[in-house]
């Protein structure tokens, strides 16, 4: 685990761009904690599983347009943000890469957290400076990946993805990268 990390689904967050105050069933919405402090808190429920496992609704039934079906989903994920600025940890790295967004994460595999990616756009940092762009592969599987976040910054962006994800930098070491 790691103490850097925490995830929550927060339907009514200040940065969220779709907010929500029921889910499809009718349930009102509300903060629920899936990591804090690296530790995993709890699951997500829609009615139908949370009867099945005796538990309360989350208020995460959503509606699957295609079926008319409710399935189980987040509605706003957000990453806790850390203390330090985005530019002060860049300030501190030697050599590393500022990797601002992905290409192929839809082939990564949710079920052993393995993934495979083109970081694109990245940046090259060499003695806490940006100095130029670059394209590499990312690989390697996500549960390993976690212990080795070190810095999480204060500020946060909006991700419009599948609602929207509230989520800040996130420096990591030992990170596998190819074609550099």
């Amino acid at each position: 685990s790691n103490e850097l990390l925490a995830i929550y689904d927060d339907p009514l967050h200040e940065l969220s761009i779709n907010p929500v105050i029921a889910d499809d069933e009718g349930v009102p919405t509300r903060r629920n904690a899936i990591i804090e402090k690296g530790v995993f808190r709890g699951f997500i429920w829609d009615n139908y599983w949370a009867k099945v496992y005796g538990v309360e609704s989350t208020g995460n039934g959503k509606r699957n347009i295609s079926t008319g079906g409710i399935n189980i989903g987040l509605h706003n994920v957000v990453i806790e943000s850390g203390k330090r600025s985005l530019e002060e940890i860049i300030g501190e790295v030697e050599h590393g890469y500022l990797v601002d967004g992905f290409q192929g994460a839809h082939s990564s595999n949710p079920d052993n957290g393995n993934f495979a990616v083109v970081a694109n756009p990245a940046f090259l940092i060499e003695n806490g400076e940006i100095k130029g762009s670059t394209v590499f592969m990312m690989s390697g599987n996500v549960y390993e990946l976690l212990p080795n976040l070190y810095e999480v910054s204060k500020e946060q962006k909006v991700l419009p993805f599948g609602g929207s994800m509230v989520v800040p930098s996130m420096a990591f070491e030992n990170v596998r990268i190819a074609g550099k």
